[in-house]
């Protein structure tokens, strides 16, 4: 009788716990947000399960951080972005990603944005007839469908864009989206543990400084530091 009481107990639990498993599971990614965020054109509750084709889009105090596996994307007041699996398409704003491995890529206007190296830290800020694209650790790879170009640590690019978008937020001025701290040791136990570790709930803000643009050469990019040793 013990044993059978047991099991029925068991089997009520999965019935109850199963389907939040399999959501999970099939769950590309976790949001936390404050401020006003919006999915699909609704408002967001503080913590949100993303699907592929999911539309973000913050008010502007709203600011939201994305955890995938191996990546966080931090969104800024005033930015839109459509979610995916490992990549997503932004917009308009700024959005600060952290990959601790190759695989994720950001689309933005003609541009495809991917990590080219382990624990790799960029920006891109899109607004005002302006695109920039800056990385702050590792490397990324910038790649516009007919030229490839590695970015490193410490520079920017600037494009012109003729897409209307409104000016980024300074992220210095981002209020930290609310929910749980974690290190990198952590998100890189997230990229081996699949998205139903997603469960969990974490969050990461972006913080730095602005480094040297890159002196290539080409028109787009320039040093922003006097001295052009500091540019290399």
């Amino acid at each position: 009788m013990r044993r059978s009481l047991a099991t029925q107990a068991l089997s009520v639990m999965l019935i109850v716990l199963l389907p939040g498993i399999v959501l999970f599971a099939d769950a590309g990614a976790l949001m936390h947000s404050s401020g006003g965020v919006n999915v699909d054109g609704k408002s967001a509750p503080s913590s949100l399960a993303l699907f592929a084709g999911d539309k973000v889009s913050t008010a502007a105090h709203g600011v939201a951080t994305i955890t995938a596996a191996g990546s966080i994307l931090t969104l800024s007041p005033g930015t839109s972005l459509t979610y995916g699996t490992n990549t997503v398409q932004m917009e308009c704003g700024r959005l600060a990603v952290t990959s601790l491995q190759p695989g994720f890529t950001a689309k933005v206007s003609n541009l495809l944005v991917s990590p080219a190296s382990e624990d790799t830290t960029y920006s891109i800020s899109h607004g005002s007839g302006k695109l920039m694209i800056e990385v702050r650790a590792g490397s990324a790879l910038v790649d516009d469908g007919q030229q490839k170009m590695t970015l490193v640590a410490g520079k920017e690019m600037s494009l012109p864009s003729p897409e209307s978008c409104a000016d980024p937020v300074d992220a210095k001025q981002e209020p930290p989206a609310r929910g749980f701290h974690m290190s990198k040791r952590n998100i890189g136990l997230l990229a081996g543990a699949g998205a139903g570790a997603l469960a969990a709930g974490v969050v990461i803000a972006e913080r730095g400084n602005k480094h040297c643009v890159s002196p290539d050469g080409s028109p787009a990019c320039k040093c922003s530091n006097t001295n052009p040793n500091k540019c290399q």
